[in-house]
């Protein structure tokens, strides 16, 4: 099958990329940015995605069965949905240029589970109460695929908190601190949320691009492995690198230390924890994986194995 990645050079694209081609998929990798492995270069297409014309050209002329759109402006610091104009004029794109290809006989979305703020479930694949700006910006692309009247196949996907090698964020000196014993977790009351190893993520959009149509046409589908406690997923990491569970410190101190770091950022200064931070820690946030793993069943890889492969891939980067 001849598959077609947007945003193919990020976090879970690389991943995407490395999984279908050990498959023996025919991949090609849409993106402003270069692929962050040399070895994916020859699958990479430099594309701006919201030049219409320019990836009307690739399209025609690479004939995609599947397209799996990932590509987004994802930096979620800015408060406007404006600023984040360009992942709902390259989903615009996309579909226009789907509806134009008889070639392609399935699409997937990807959107996130910021569509929705943490405190219950969504009751329907409607029910939106966005997060952020970012997150609108999601919304409204969910929204354009759900009016677009697609005559193939399509599937909107919602990543919760993935993670793995090459993920962005994994350039924190968090893990550093844990080698070294001096990281301590903030509060002793843990939020629980949905985690999902990347390793995971491109298997289950995998078993998307292959599902029957009758299956998976019109679903919108969380992704992630599970619900934990994010103190058991941090001490995952502090167990395989030090072989000990990580210090905690008190509520109070932990609360200090983000007014610390907000203050801290305002000067353009990086500190570990602040309250966006703290926040994602303590505050439960759950999401209906029951459907997902009906559909395509749990995931393969356990949450240690995932962390063997990620600690190993820190060493490599020497980020620990």
């Amino acid at each position: 099958m001849k598959i077609l990645i947007t945003g193919g050079s990020g976090f879970i694209g690389t991943n995407l990329v490395d999984f279908l081609i050990s498959k023996g998929y025919e991949v090609i990798n849409l993106s402003n940015s270069a692929p962050k492995k040399r070895e994916h270069l020859k699958f990479w297409k430099n594309c701006d995605l919201t030049d219409l014309n320019e990836l009307n050209k690739i399209i025609f002329e690479f004939k995609p069965e599947c397209v799996v759109h990932l590509a987004a402006k994802t930096d979620i610091r800015y408060k406007n949905i404006f600023d984040y104009s360009a992942n709902i004029v390259m989903t615009k794109n996309i579909l226009e240029i789907v509806k134009a290809t008889p070639s392609v006989k399935r699409l997937i979305i990807t959107s996130t589970q910021l569509v929705h703020r943490p405190g219950h479930l969504p009751e329907s694949d409607d029910d939106y109460e966005p997060l952020n700006a970012y997150a609108m910006s999601k919304v409204e692309c969910e929204k354009l695929v759900k009016q677009s009247k697609l005559e193939c196949c399509w599937v909107i996907i919602r990543p919760t908190y993935i993670w793995g090698p090459w993920y962005p964020d994994f350039r924190y000196p968090i893990w550093k601190l844990i080698k070294s014993g001096l990281y301590f977790f903030p509060g002793g009351n843990a939020g629980t949320r949905c985690y999902g190893y990347v390793g995971n993520t491109v298997r289950q959009i995998e078993k998307l691009i292959t599902l029957p149509d009758e299956k998976v046409n019109k679903r919108v589908l969380y992704i992630g492995d599970g619900h934990i406690k994010t103190i058991d997923w941090i001490n995952a990491f502090s167990l395989a690198i030090t072989g000990k569970k990580v210090k905690v410190m008190p509520e109070i101190v932990a609360k200090i230390s983000a007014k610390v770091g907000d203050s801290l950022s305002k000067f353009g200064i990086p500190f570990i924890l602040n309250s966006h931070r703290l926040n994602n820690l303590l505050e439960d946030y759950y999401v209906p994986l029951k459907p997902t793993f009906d559909l395509i069943g749990e995931p393969e890889i356990t949450l240690e194995q995932g962390v063997i492969e990620t600690v190993k891939w820190l060493k490599e980067k020497n980020l620990i």
